[in-house]
């Protein structure tokens, strides 16, 4: 199981991230760059506005992320944020040379990519347990889903992988949850604490999944 590091949008977290042995990093990507974007629910007081703004993550420019992306020689994860006016900061991190992922909520930007002819793998995420998630899957013309970890089960994961499809998992950040997804089969969990996360996955053993054979291709 591939673990992979949440939200690097600045290069402090991803270089800690890659102290700590991710496989991937997960990279947000809205209409104004690097970053996981506003919220689309108001405020209500004055406070809560304050706090959101002394409480969002530092951020770093796209090509300050790019040019440390390139020098780590780490596969990224990009997650989509916006349906649109993403395009110019994508295309930035195409052809560098690294392994590169899709993900998004925007379901309709994961297969208009595939319409164009785009050849990286595509999740698309939900956070939500649909009655068939290789149905989801098919729709976007993706190849997984990227599944909010309330929502996952035994049989979601088997009916995705029955489909040829992945599943990654977010946010996991305990360990007895992350040992349990492996044991379900999950391809890859995404982590805010990759410290705890990496140590309990790995141990030592070779991993033969589909997630870990798409791994060696992202990074060959």
């Amino acid at each position: 199981m591939l673990v992979i590091g949440h939200r690097a949008n600045n290069v402090i977290k991803l270089r800690n991230y890659v102290v700590h042995g991710v496989d991937a990093i997960e990279l947000d990507l809205t209409s104004s760059g690097v970053g996981h974007g506003s919220s689309s629910i108001k405020p209500a007081t004055l406070k809560e506005a304050i706090l959101r703004r002394v409480l969002t993550e530092p951020t770093s420019s796209a090509d300050s992320m790019i040019s440390e992306i390139m020098n780590n020689h780490i596969p990224v994860v990009i997650d989509i944020k916006t349906p649109k006016g993403y395009e110019k900061f994508f295309n930035a991190f195409l052809g560098k040379g690294q392994g590169v992922m899709v993900s998004s909520k925007f379901h309709p930007v994961i297969r208009r990519l595939k319409e164009s002819g785009f050849k990286v793998p595509t999740l698309a995420s939900i956070q939500e347990r649909p009655v068939s998630p290789s149905s989801v899957m098919r729709a976007a013309l993706a190849d997984g889903l990227s599944v909010e970890l309330s929502y996952v089960d035994e049989e979601l994961v088997q009916e995705v992988h029955k489909a040829g499809g992945l599943v990654f998992v977010w946010t996991v950040n305990d360990v007895d949850q992350a040992i349990h997804l492996q044991s379900l089969g999950v391809d890859a969990v995404i982590t805010d604490r990759p410290d705890l996360i990496v140590p309990a996955v790995k141990k030592g053993v070779e991993d033969r999944s589909l997630a870990r054979e798409l791994y060696r291709w992202l990074t060959s």
